[in-house]
């Protein structure tokens, strides 16, 4: 077993730390945020007042999610930019982070960055009476977006 000189040990704990401090920087945009205990569904009402394509934004505030029907699909996205948080608005059918330029399309998928990963996505299902549920406690990521609980299918 050979032994290591002081220098020869500084260099060597100094790019374990390093490499420890990059792993834990890992971009929190992979990831969903992690949900709260105030994270309950939330009954939007009646699927019939979804009648066109779009995104609905009446629970940015209080829900931190905007609602989306595109393509036959109805979904429910984050209202919380990928890249810093910030609170998202809707112009033009187009989501917009106003903290630092970031732009999203109506399915979550930035057009425009600094933003690099799509919104999360938010379980959503409709119940036997016709009402659609949001549970922003539990959430996707793109991979997952395809997922039966990730979006309510419009029926013509």
């Amino acid at each position: 077993m050979s032994s290591i000189n002081r220098r020869e040990f500084v260099v060597v704990a100094g790019v374990c730390a390093c490499s420890a401090a990059g792993f834990a920087r890992q971009p929190a945009e992979r990831r969903p945020p992690a949900s709260g205990p105030t994270a309950k569904p939330v009954d939007l009402g009646e699927l019939q007042q979804f009648d066109h394509d779009g995104v609905f934004d009446q629970w940015r505030q209080s829900g931190r999610f905007l609602v989306v029907r595109h393509e036959g699909k109805l979904y429910a996205v984050s209202a919380r930019c990928t890249h810093k948080g910030g609170l998202l608005r809707v112009e033009q059918d187009q989501i917009v982070c106003p903290m630092h330029g970031s732009r999203f399309d109506a399915q979550g998928i930035p057009t425009n960055g600094p933003a690099k990963a799509p919104l999360f996505r938010l379980s959503i299902k409709l119940t036997d009476t016709g009402h659609v549920i949001v549970d922003p406690g539990k959430q996707f990521v793109e991979a997952d977006w395809e997922q039966a609980d990730a979006f309510v299918e419009i029926k013509a």
